[in-house]
């Protein structure tokens, strides 16, 4: 049944995937299509769930692969496909639509990003927490390697990467994957630097990941 913002929903996400190339426009109609998404609005698990059977999390993902080393843009897919993350279903579609690969590949081709890697990491942590199975065995722990190695000194990045990686390594697959790829000396060295060296993040709508994780 389509909920009461269906037309609505479906208008924004037409609007994302047609003008994906034009990251200004893609960026603001990802921005509405998040509003409706989202507490407090009373209907957002159910325009959320409808969201996600009519394409959305696709139209984020191209939009951000046309537009990948934009930050502002990057900011306003991670948005969605954090709050997708919320849910068990929306975190499985977020793994599969290759959205969250997409954000990761995007930070890495440009390293200059800061917030957009501080609301990536929380969206990966958020998967991670409702779903951690889905991040297994895809290449995204290698993706989560290099985020820690490129932003060693970026405290709220460092802790929704362990974050990530302690929740997965709940599941003896996952706990594999971790070892196997020398994620033990990935964490090792991204605690062992001088704290005295960290940077604060600079500021986010949000908290982010809990620093004393």
């Amino acid at each position: 049944e389509e909920p009461r913002d269906g037309k609505k929903i479906l208008t924004l996400i037409k609007a994302v995937s047609d003008h994906k190339g034009f990251k200004q426009m893609a960026s603001y109609n990802m921005s509405c299509l998040h509003k409706l998404i989202c507490p407090p609005l009373p209907s957002w698990k159910e325009n959320l769930t409808f969201s996600l059977k009519n394409g959305g999390l696709e139209a984020c993902t191209a939009a951000i692969r046309a537009n990948s080393v934009d930050e502002g843009l990057l900011l306003s897919a991670a948005s969605i496909i954090d709050q997708a993350g919320t849910t068990t279903e929306g975190a499985s579609y977020v793994m599969e639509t290759g959205s969250l690969d997409a954000c990761l590949e995007s930070i890495e081709k440009n390293k200059s990003m800061t917030v957009g890697v501080t609301r990536t990491t929380r969206a990966l942590a958020n998967v991670a927490n409702t779903a951690p199975e889905t991040i297994i065995n895809n290449g995204t722990i290698d993706k989560i390697y290099k985020v820690m190695q490129d932003h060693k000194n970026r405290r709220n990045i460092i802790a929704n990467c362990l974050l990530t990686l302690d929740k997965v390594s709940k599941n003896a697959h996952g706990m594999h994957e971790i070892v196997q790829g020398g994620g033990i000396a990935t964490v090792i060295q991204a605690l062992g630097f001088d704290a005295l060296s960290l940077t604060e993040e600079e500021e986010d709508d949000d908290e982010g990941g809990g620093a004393d994780g």
